[in-house]
């Protein structure tokens, strides 16, 4: 009897971007590990001392640091592990895929991947409607979310029009590469990572279930988050730590001891200050929409390279 030779694994590459509920769905991925491994898709943990473990950032720091063969190590060791468990799917995320600085070295390990072993590569790609997700990610800025820092220089109308023109840019690169589409808002949150998961493996997945954790706009309610920014932005010079690890927090919840706050009053000016946030980016984005495909062109190139770092893309 011969026994066919097992089908080469796919990689899969699910992009992002961010704000798009790729935290929700790298958390429901690896709390589901073993099961998914079960079920023809392996999902690794990501480096050793990873500073994000449910996610594969620190693969991208591999790629933005120049230390290309390193992550082709650990591509190769996460694909040995994918052959030894069985399964027929290898899926990798972090929306910092998702970006230019990656794309050109990802492209080339995806191209190392289908020569060496004959299977194919697969992008995934989150779209979130531009207004929503512009609001999103000014509103992350500001608790320090994001992990950097508000380079928009508070003109957040500009912002949102650059914004706008950078994920258009996105979105077509993928576009171009066959990338499969997920629309966050054509299903229920919990959902998603199903939804992810099915774009990569054209199977269904009905039993993995997205949190509704990590959602910006409950934490931009957040007085601790909000307003111990500015200390961790110091603490992040001081010491090297991120701004968004716990350590941060307890170092600037430290230094306000036992400081009260009028709750009622911040969470006023929350909201307030989050309508402010919509009405400008809303501004942004019809600003955009109504430039022609030549100016579209020129905010595309201007936010993508020089414009793109300054403006927080």
């Amino acid at each position: 009897m011969i026994v066919p030779a097992p089908k080469p694994i796919r990689l899969a590459v699910h992009v992002g971007p961010h704000k798009t509920g790729s935290t929700s769905v790298q958390r429901a991925l690896a709390a589901a590990r073993e099961t998914l491994a079960g079920l023809g898709v392996w999902y690794p943990p990501s480096l050793p001392g990873a500073s994000w473990p449910d996610q594969h950032a620190d693969a991208w720091i591999l790629l933005r640091d120049r230390r290309y063969a390193d992550f082709d190590r650990w591509l190769d060791g996460c694909r040995e592990e994918a052959t030894k468990r069985g399964c027929d799917t290898l899926l990798i995320s972090s929306e910092n895929f998702h970006v230019p600085r990656t794309r050109r070295r990802l492209e080339a390990a995806l191209t190392r991947h289908r020569r060496m072993t004959g299977g194919d590569t697969r992008y995934v790609f989150v779209r979130r409607e531009i207004v929503d997700l512009a609001r999103s990610r000014a509103l992350s800025h500001i608790t320090g979310e994001a992990g950097f820092y508000f380079y928009q220089r508070y003109d957040l109308r500009r912002w949102a029009c650059h914004y706008a023109a950078l994920q258009m840019r996105h979105g077509r690169w993928f576009a171009r590469r066959g990338a499969r589409f997920v629309d966050l808002a054509a299903g229920p949150r919990s959902g998603l990572a199903a939804r992810v998961l099915e774009a990569a493996t054209d199977r269904s997945f009905p039993d993995i279930v997205t949190g509704d954790d990590n959602i910006t706009s409950g934490k931009i309610a957040n007085a601790d988050a909000t307003l111990t920014y500015a200390l961790r932005i110091m603490h992040h010079y001081a010491t090297g730590e991120a701004v968004n690890v716990p350590s941060s927090f307890g170092a600037a919840r430290r230094v306000l001891g036992t400081t009260a706050i009028d709750e009622a009053a911040f969470l006023a000016l929350s909201e307030a200050f989050r309508a402010g946030v919509t009405r400008e980016v809303q501004l942004g984005v019809e600003d955009f929409r109504r430039l022609g495909p030549l100016a579209r062109e020129w905010r595309v190139w201007f936010s993508s390279d020089a414009g793109g770092r300054k403006l927080g893309g």
